[in-house]
């Protein structure tokens, strides 16, 4: 019982702490072309492992990343780790799990695709460029093959409205009252070529 009681306090530290440790860039909405200027490596690439730790009195996740497409950077590198705030880890005095979550910040997931912008930081570390601005999920149409990136959320009022001819594939969430929520994307073919653009 005052297991769970203890974990709750820490969780709630752990949120409170966040504040400290993320950079006053994340907070900047960043267009493509600052992200793009800002980050070190670009690169589609596909999530192998994850382990979290404490770095201090924060939870870090160590994400191994092998590089499926370099877009900017070190080419070289097939596999790099990218390190993340939040996660999950065993209290080093407790010994029970703790998981912080972090409001605003970029969980990877398991055997799954990414387009991610980078920074590699003074102390060796890759890190996400403006927190979860710099990660985009790809997903695949099973039909089609073709990889996709989701950019966000529109409401179609009617059958009639279309989207601009940039955005992909739109399958639809749910229909409220006759409208279609959708979702946009973009071809993550379309997505390299506007950032090639941008180098």
């Amino acid at each position: 019982m005052w297991h769970d009681a203890i974990k709750n306090i820490l969780v709630a530290a752990c949120i409170g702490l966040v504040s400290v440790f993320a950079r006053a860039d994340s907070a900047q909405e960043l267009a493509l072309s600052d992200l793009t200027r800002i980050a070190d490596r670009i690169d589609v690439v596909r999530c192998v492992a994850m382990a979290g730790r404490w770095q201090g009195k924060n939870i870090v996740t160590d994400n191994r990343l092998l590089v499926l497409q370099n877009i900017k950077g070190a080419a070289y590198a097939q596999q790099f780790t990218l390190l993340t705030l939040g996660g999950t880890a065993s209290h080093p005095k407790l010994k029970v799990p703790v998981k912080m979550v972090v409001p605003g910040g970029a969980a990877l997931n398991l055997d799954k695709e990414f387009l991610l912008f980078s920074k590699h930081m003074p102390n060796g570390d890759y890190q996400l460029v403006g927190f979860s601005q710099g990660l985009f999920s790809v997903e695949t149409d099973a039909n089609t093959g073709k990889r996709s990136i989701p950019i966000g959320y529109k409401l179609l009022t009617n059958q009639s409205d279309t989207q601009s001819t940039i955005l992909g594939p739109t399958p639809t969430l749910l229909t409220p009252d006759g409208a279609q929520v959708t979702i946009r994307s973009i071809y993550l073919d379309e997505m390299i070529e506007r950032i090639q653009k941008l180098l």
